[in-house]
């Protein structure tokens, strides 16, 4: 439409149709859609909300109903103005992506939608074809009638055009919708997803439920006057926690999860923390961000959380470093018997060689009626050093109480020193590749030590030479690994820790 003049001398310039297509054209995703049309509803006072994709098919559906028992809606147009929305009193649905665009992108800017709502008595309908409408951007007004129905608004999208989850998508979309709206879901608001063609599937939407704790951390704190309530814990062991961190809710709803960075829980590891932070108080005394994702403004939130669960953070800190010192060591661990293999390959080869016949010896004729039994010479392998670990080698980490040696060997585990400088440095960064160098320098080492003495010293000077012994152990270790120092041979001191 073009501009139309005024007797005041202003200009009216209605807003060119692209604009529809280009809110149907977000990028967005179904949960977050979706979510939208939860939150209006829940908004409205609803305790139910059922979303139906009917006859669905191998790309989109024939119309998507969302249907609620709220309290309705007196002015069906707001919901279809650009720009426009009815007053809210709970405040969550004055944010987000809004009705309207949410009913583009699930039915496109060529689709059509109809609106039916009780409220007040009165049972009104609006039926809005978006390119009739965006000729001239009049509407008709809504049909209305008196009724003693229950109140409640039924919204119909025609002509999905967009992929409907299915299989893991839709399992993943159920999850999604869990956690968001865990908490409503927690104290009886249902929601009900439902596709199908013919034979329809319906989910009811089951709320997240937390992981099992060690130790919790329950308490309500004040922040600007408004009531907080904190339930902050670490995760069992063996517990399942795949939204780690703070969960930052608001009435039926998660708007957010923290990232560590100064969030409530800053420099803590999330691994195994789990917690919830409730925002007491009036919806709209706290200010969202427009996709529902954040809080603005929230500085002073996040240091009162923060001071509260600092002592149960450090130990939360604690139990994550355990959980991944020992990823580690078995991440080192596999690399180290990765290595070793071809050698207990090689051992168990000689050791089949000796044996072969099933058993020690073979008896046979001597040609004068008698018998004879030849045993066979016990094959001794080459190399000892995987047979000295059927059951692989292990690593941990201790305190030599000593600068000078990198680790030692105790049976079947190397013991690495976290005193050494090296060490240390490699076990803070979790370098995998480095840590099992020197745990295979400490196998190494006790291997020749052991082979050229049979003693057993309390400590062994190596250097980098590819000529001598212990060089050539090493890559034996490697399995045909080629060694050449570019550098000067470098003197490393192994041995056995200090007894404490």
């Amino acid at each position: 439409m073009d501009a139309i003049g005024t007797e005041s001398g202003l200009v009216s310039r209605p807003p060119k149709a692209a604009v529809l297509r280009a809110l149907a054209e977000q990028h967005l995703e179904w949960k977050g859609v979706l979510g939208e049309m939860i939150d209006n509803a829940f908004d409205a006072g609803a305790n139910r909300v059922a979303l139906t994709f009917n006859g669905t098919k191998r790309k989109g559906a024939d119309s998507l109903t969302v249907t609620d028992d709220g309290n309705g809606c007196a002015d069906l147009h707001k919901m279809v103005i650009l720009g426009d929305r009815e007053e809210k009193t709970t405040g969550l649905g004055r944010y987000g992506i809004g009705a309207k665009d949410a009913m583009l992108w699930i039915g496109s800017h060529v689709g059509e939608v109809e609106i039916h709502s009780v409220c007040g008595k009165k049972k009104r309908a609006l039926h809005v074809r978006w390119q009739e409408y965006a000729k001239n951007w009049d509407l008709r007004m809504p049909i209305e009638e008196l009724s003693e129905d229950r109140t409640g608004t039924t919204i119909v999208i025609r002509q999905v055009t967009r992929d409907i989850p299915s299989g893991t998508d839709w399992d993943s979309l159920l999850e999604s919708l869990g956690w968001i709206y865990g908490p409503g879901l927690s104290i009886g608001l249902q929601i009900v997803l439902a596709r199908g063609s013919r034979v329809s599937e319906s989910c009811r939407v089951m709320p997240y439920k937390d992981p099992d704790f060690e130790e919790v951390v329950e308490d309500t704190i004040q922040v600007c006057g408004k009531p907080v309530h904190l339930r902050v814990g670490i995760v069992k062991i063996g517990s399942r926690n795949p939204h780690p961190g703070l969960a930052y809710q608001l009435g039926w709803r998660v708007i957010k999860t923290s990232s560590g960075r100064g969030e409530g829980c800053d420099g803590v590891t999330q691994t195994r923390l789990f917690g919830r932070v409730s925002l007491g108080g009036e919806h709209k005394e706290w200010r969202l961000t427009k996709n529902k994702d954040d809080i603005s403004d929230a500085e002073e939130l996040y240091a009162a959380v923060q001071a509260r669960c600092v002592e149960i953070y450090k130990r939360a800190q604690a139990a994550a470093d355990m959980i991944a010192n020992d990823e580690l060591n078995k991440g080192v661990a596999l690399k180290v018997n990765e290595m070793i293999a071809p050698q207990l390959a090689e051992n168990g080869l000689k050791e089949k060689r000796a044996h072969r016949g099933g058993g020690t010896g073979r008896t046979h004729g001597t040609g004068d009626g008698t018998t004879k039994r030849t045993n066979f010479k016990k094959t001794q392998p080459s190399g000892n050093i995987a047979s000295r670990f059927p059951n692989g080698v292990r690593i941990d980490w201790g305190l030599h109480g000593s600068a000078e040696k990198i680790g030692q060997l105790s049976a079947d585990t190397v013991i690495l020193n976290e005193d050494h400088p090296f060490m240390a440095r490699v076990h803070i960064e979790k370098n995998q590749d480095a840590i099992a160098l020197a745990a295979l320098l400490v196998i190494a080492a006790d291997h020749e030590k052991r082979d050229t003495s049979g003693k057993n010293p309390d400590q062994l000077a190596l250097k980098f030479d590819p000529t001598g012994d212990i060089m050539r152990t090493f890559c034996r270790l490697l399995s045909g690994l080629s060694v050449e120092p570019k550098e000067a041979p470098i003197p490393m001191l192994i041995g056995p820790m200090s007894q404490h």
